[in-house]
């Protein structure tokens, strides 16, 4: 076969190993593991690596390729309250109330109108304030439901309102179900209708039925799958029609869709065939309109998101963390990366899926070709080209986004 040239992997620090062990042990020993992880922090499963964290690998097609540390991150909002809130939206765990003087002010997305998915609690209601502290108008949507989708419930979304008009901004409430298609219709027309736009969509809300393939029911994958991947596509497909009519019509060239995948989606995660399979659709989902929104100036982007919540608390990484190090893996981090993609100078960033596991933020790179060979004539006689293929191929990532083998994964012989 030919060979390619590789980066080589980086040796995993000590909380991406806390992550990958937790990955499997939480699925392997049980059957049927118990909903432990958010729908949007998989960390939840698999703990964070280090944010802090810098290094090298060996050059690729002669280009040098380097981690680098964060700037120093915005004034703290406030701490993360492990116990609080109620799992909606995002799942990703509740947080104090935050004081107007604690929020990070500022105007990168200045007079845009702004719809948020899922934003009654942890990630989402992040991204509404973060946005809305920097002079975004915010329509938050959460449908208020449990873990797994059921029930509804406004209060989380008002509560989120609350906070944005206590801090001098403008927002609404939206209950749709964003699965449904004539739903998120009326959400972006909402929008419009009151805010006379709509400019950015984070497409965050989800739910959560962890269950191991053979456990897994019917139900447990249609809820899951339409949840998450037909509630991306639902609000962005009727964004993307008011777009299009509007550059058609001589209006402004802008949008921005910020999705959200998942390291389960984009890695690969124990227990999670259904979540992770419709968390990969996402990501595609993305690399497609993105090319086929270009032209209207719109950017499609997505988020594969890790925090410290009360999911995570308890697992290894995250366990025995100082508050300190709780507000470093904050579910706020997320929204940081978000309100700049949603900026003006993020016009030429498109299609892309960053990794984002606390103040460290990296691009999760897309799948590409690897070694190839002819094929034999005569089935029988291919067992020496797999075998060759097999031996130059780069190892799956883990949850940390490295090169990893394992049960279950391949590895270099047949």
């Amino acid at each position: 076969p030919n060979t390619r040239e590789r980066a080589a992997a980086t040796e995993p620090s000590t909380t991406d190993n806390a992550r990958n062990h937790s990955a499997h042990s939480s699925a392997d020993n049980d059957p049927t593991p118990t909903p432990s992880s958010s729908p949007d922090t998989d960390a939840a499963i698999s703990p964070a690596r280090s944010p802090a964290r810098c290094t090298v690998t060996s050059s690729m097609k002669g280009v040098n390729r380097r981690h680098v540390t964060a700037v120093p991150r915005p004034a703290p909002r406030g701490q993360t309250d492990p116990d609080g809130g109620r799992l909606d939206g995002d799942l990703s765990g509740g947080t104090l109330p935050q004081t107007q003087e604690h929020i990070p002010m500022g105007n990168i997305v200045e007079g845009r109108v702004a719809i948020v998915t899922g934003a009654g609690r942890g990630i989402g209601r992040e991204h509404a304030l973060m946005l809305a502290s920097n002079g975004a108008k915010v329509v938050v949507n959460d449908l208020g439901g449990d873990a797994a989708g059921e029930g509804a419930d406004a209060t989380p979304a008002q509560q989120v309102v609350d906070e944005i008009v206590a801090m001098g901004g403008e927002a609404v409430v939206n209950g749709a179900n964003v699965a449904d298609f004539d739903a998120a219709g009326e959400m972006v027309q909402q929008a419009i209708d009151t805010f006379g736009s709509c400019d950015i969509l984070i497409n965050n809300a989800g739910i959560l039925r962890d269950r191991m393939v053979f456990s897994m029911s019917e139900s447990d994958w249609d809820a899951v799958i339409n949840v998450h991947l037909k509630g991306t596509y639902a609000p962005s497909h009727h964004a993307a029609v008011y777009w299009r009519e509007k550059v058609k019509a001589g209006g402004d060239a802008f949008g921005r869709i910020v999705n959200t995948a998942s390291p389960s989606g984009i890695y690969g995660n124990v227990g999670q065939s259904n979540y992770g399979a419709a968390k990969a659709g996402i990501a595609a989902f993305t690399i497609i309109t993105a090319m086929e929104l270009v032209k209207y100036g719109v950017t499609v982007n997505c988020l594969a998101p890790g925090a410290y919540t009360r999911m995570t608390k308890d697992l290894p990484g995250f366990a025995g963390m100082d508050e300190e190090a709780q507000e470093k893996m904050g579910p706020r981090w997320i929204a940081v990366t978000t309100a700049w993609l949603c900026s003006d100078a993020a016009q030429n960033v498109t299609g892309r899926v960053f990794d984002i596991v606390g103040q460290r933020v990296g691009i999760a790179e897309q799948w590409s070709l690897g070694p190839t060979a002819m094929q034999t004539e005569d089935p029988a006689d291919m067992t020496d080209v797999i075998a060759g293929l097999m031996a130059e191929a780069q190892p799956n990532s883990d949850m940390g986004g490295n090169p990893a083998q394992g049960p279950g994964r391949p590895g270099p012989t047949i």
